[in-house]
């Protein structure tokens, strides 16, 4: 068993074996579905979608933890592939936002619906309580996983 110091919680290998395989299978979902983005694209795309209102190239750079010139690189990829669009704000003209576009919005709901499936067809076998166990268990995991 793990201990993990930080919070005292002893974590079987079994579960993060588990974690690692779900983890995985929601990968190749995404990239079985990414039509020809790679997975640091995917993950900018993804975090333009969650910054609404439009984000600027800098908050795209901090999100993924990169420098700004990686991520300005990264939404003229974008672009290119038409899945976000780029406009001066109209208040600074300095200033670059960086929106999705209707077909990145329409990738990034294929892919969900690849990994809700991919997901669903790995815990099919489970029986129904112990599968609905293991959702509401991931659930509430999800903030503390988000920290």
């Amino acid at each position: 068993m793990l201990d993990t110091a930080d919070t005292a919680v002893t974590v079987d290998p079994a579960a993060l074996r588990a974690a690692r395989a779900l983890h995985e299978a929601m990968g190749v979902a995404a990239r079985e579905t990414a039509e020809g983005l790679t997975p640091v694209q995917l993950s900018g795309l993804r975090v333009v979608a969650g910054l609404e209102s439009g984000a600027t190239v800098a908050q795209v750079a901090e999100a993924l933890g990169v420098v700004a010139s990686n991520a300005s690189r990264l939404v003229d990829r974008l672009v290119a592939y038409g899945v976000v669009h780029r406009a001066r704000a109209r208040s600074d003209r300095r200033e670059v936002r960086v929106s999705l576009s209707g077909q990145g919005r329409r990738l990034l709901e294929r892919i969900d619906a690849a990994q809700v499936d991919r997901l669903g067809r790995a815990i099919a076998g489970l029986p129904g309580g112990e599968r609905a166990a293991l959702v509401a268990a991931l659930g509430a995991a999800v903030p503390a996983a988000q920290e």
